[in-house]
């Protein structure tokens, strides 16, 4: 059956019949021009799918076997200005890699660093929004293999999924990252969490057990934070303070609060934790008077709700007191916070 089938030569332009061997028009040899054109696509695949030298001059050498030198020559030229090109796109994926990898690790840093893992502020859920999105954006873009490169990368995940409220999965991922301090307090931060749900449920014993394993990493974080790092020195100890208060050690928990108050007194915070400390302890007229000096603080952060001083336990002992003058000023507070 003929071949119907039309194509252009390649020298006059005419219309000729496709796998024609010689033009009719021009005369001119076609079957050097369709194997090179066949061996461009071959080499341009191989390329492609290997991007390897050994098994890139295999394939040429059954090319040559199969085409012939000339068109070997061909494919060897192509070949090498396929793997430039592949080599080009290969240079830019490292330099994006590393331009992302910084990127991650310094958000990362900002918000373990500078601001509180469960902070509410602005900056830090701007921050968190975009850890996300770049995390999510590199997992598509970069290999596995690349990613756990990043020193950052399983702290991240550990992190976004601590913020989802899997506490279980972020443990996990969290005990696969390098020891850092930032891997401890994330430990510390998820067992925390585990506690203050036991808490809320009631369950004292099991709570008591995640309180004691958090003040043991954060315990750990410590002894490898620089001394000359004070903001991070001084977050991990009001960490480790509020772990010794839930377990009990309330005199170890004073301490540290009222050093942090000392060396630092305009951060609400720290009146905060103390506040809880003393509701635990029953010293509930130091409890409202120290939630009272830092009150202005509180409110002008907005780092914490009323939601929060209604429902945490820890201030039970301060929500339950039949005093009329703690009661009002209990009242008064929780007034004026958002």
């Amino acid at each position: 059956m003929p071949n119907n089938k039309e194509n252009y030569c390649p020298f006059c332009k005419e219309k000729i019949n496709e796998g024609a061997v010689k033009c009719r028009y021009c005369q001119s040899l076609l079957t050097e021009v369709s194997a090179s054109s066949k061996t461009e696509r071959l080499a341009e695949l191989v390329i492609k799918a290997v991007g390897t030298i050994p098994i890139m001059i295999t394939i040429l050498l059954v090319i040559a076997a199969y085409f012939g030198l000339k068109t070997l020559s061909d494919a060897q030229d192509y070949a090498k200005k396929a793997k430039e090109s592949y080599e080009s796109i290969e240079k830019q994926y490292r330099v994006n890699f590393i331009l992302i990898q910084h990127n991650i690790e310094s958000k990362l840093n900002v918000l373990l660093n500078d601001l509180d893992v469960d902070s509410k502020a602005t900056k830090a859920n701007d921050i968190r929004q975009e850890l996300r999105q770049i995390f999510d954006a590199i997992n598509k873009t970069y290999k596995t293999e690349d990613l756990e490169k990043i020193q950052s990368y399983k702290l991240t995940e550990g992190l976004l999924a601590y913020n989802d409220g899997d506490y279980d999965k972020a443990h996990e991922i969290i005990l696969q990252a390098n020891d850092t301090p930032n891997k401890f307090r994330l430990l510390g931060a998820v067992a925390n969490q585990k506690g203050y749900r036991e808490e809320v449920a009631n369950n004292m014993n099991e709570a008591k057990k995640y309180y004691r394993v958090a003040y043991i990493n954060f315990n750990k974080a410590g002894k490898m934070i620089a001394k000359d790092e004070c903001k991070l020195l001084c977050k991990n100890k009001a960490n480790l303070a509020a772990m010794a208060s839930n377990i009990g050690d309330f005199d170890e928990a004073e301490v540290i609060f009222k050093g942090l108050i000392k060396d630092d007194p305009n951060q609400p915070i720290h009146y905060w934790n103390l506040a809880r400390l003393y509701s635990q302890w029953g010293k509930l007229d130091l409890s409202i008077k120290t939630l009272e000096q830092g009150l202005k603080g509180l409110v002008e952060t907005r780092n914490i709700s009323r939601d929060e001083l209604i429902n945490d336990p820890a201030f039970k002992n301060l929500r339950s007191s039949e005093k009329d003058d703690i009661k009002k000023r209990f009242e008064a507070i929780l007034e004026k916070l958002p």
